[in-house]
């Protein structure tokens, strides 16, 4: 039976592409795991170092607001890897499950760290007397 002459024709085939649907790239896959991967163990080992900020409080002698800011200043070391490791993970997994581009992600990620960091570090070295 022929089809009516007002019936739209058949629709084509799908071509299949090598780029997935959505923008996501297998490299920006590949490199954000990478990323966090490195991320991952650059931030145990900065977490391990961030310790060693509570060796500032061995010029306070008996000073309790002393002690405190240099505890204050050793957990913010301490942490801050760590919590903005676990925030591009999550963030990343969303990102590359909403097919959106995710490795800049773990960058920004080591940008905040680095910059807690450094208020950690400042909390804990303003304790010590002048």
């Amino acid at each position: 039976m022929a089809p009516a002459p007002d019936a739209p024709p058949p629709a084509a085939a799908p071509v299949a592409t090598s780029e997935p649907a959505g923008g996501r790239s297998t490299a920006d896959v590949v490199v954000t795991v990478v990323l966090l991967a490195v991320t991952g163990v650059l931030g145990l080992v900065a977490a391990f170092f961030g310790m060693f900020t509570g060796m500032v409080s061995d010029g306070c002698f008996g000073d309790d607001l002393c002690g405190s800011r240099v505890g204050t200043g050793t957990l913010i070391n301490v942490l801050a890897p760590v919590v903005c490791w676990i925030a591009a993970v999550v963030v990343s997994a969303r990102r590359l499950a909403r097919r959106r581009p995710a490795w800049w992600v773990p960058l920004v990620a080591v940008v905040v760290w680095f910059l807690l960091v450094l208020v950690g570090s400042a909390v804990a070295t303003s304790a010590m007397p002048s």
